[in-house]
């Protein structure tokens, strides 16, 4: 039976996709001098994956090399500036996760933004009165990230053990990197249809996949 629900953050509980793309296009070329068509698209190729190893990645692009330490802090400084612009909960989740609460799930946010960041944002949305645990990433915490270290985290968190949470979880994301992270813990993955089609979630992995949550909590009791 399950009991807990994981959700990812941008593009599954927030309309945030467009708005973060060209925030960073924006900010790669203001700080790095990278033309800011190409930080967007590079962003939009990589969504879902670690923020510190998209700036690695697109600096090492241009010729650009720094300690893994400085790259965590400049990861950790970008995501805090784009966790300042106001964004919205799609029109779905608020009613989705009143019912979900009703029905006495529990229910967690993993996402690979700075964690003060990611409750500003979900505060800003009206929805974290729904959440009851949110988990980013950590400053002088690289290895505290989206995945297995989040999973065990939530398991602690609710007094459950490891196994056991597994068994009774789901997690929801939009992108391929919240269907490998559940895949590889053995957590059963919602993909939620927009930053990918249907057909491309249930390639990669996802157990189901939804155009809404309108249905979200009949789907997560039939499970």
């Amino acid at each position: 039976m399950i009991k807990f629900i994981g959700f990812d953050k941008d593009g599954t509980l927030l309309d945030t996709t467009a708005v973060y793309i060209k925030a960073w296009g924006e900010i790669f070329h203001r700080d790095y001098g990278i033309d800011e068509e190409e930080a967007s698209d590079y962003l939009k190729q990589t969504l879902g994956r670690q923020t510190a190893d998209q700036v690695e990645e697109l600096l090492l692009s241009h010729g650009t090399i720094l300690p893994k330490k400085e790259v965590f802090d400049q990861a950790m400084k970008i995501v805090s500036e784009m966790g300042k612009i106001r964004v919205k909960a799609f029109p779905d989740v608020p009613p989705a996760l009143e019912e979900l609460k009703s029905k006495g799930y529990l229910i967690f946010v993993s996402s690979a933004f700075e964690e003060n960041a990611v409750k500003n944002n979900l505060e800003t949305a009206g929805i974290i009165r729904y959440i009851d645990l949110i988990l980013g990433e950590r400053q002088g915490q690289p290895d505290f990230r989206k995945g297995i270290s989040h999973f065990k985290k939530a398991a602690e968190f609710f007094k459950i053990t490891f196994e056991n949470f597994k068994l009774s979880t789901v997690f929801v994301g939009d992108t391929q990197t919240d269907i490998r992270i559940s895949n590889e813990t053995d957590i059963t993955c919602i993909g939620r249809i927009g930053t990918y089609s249907k057909e491309e979630l249930l390639n990669c992995g996802a157990s189901y996949a939804v155009e809404d949550f309108s249905g979200l909590s009949q789907l997560i009791s039939e499970i």
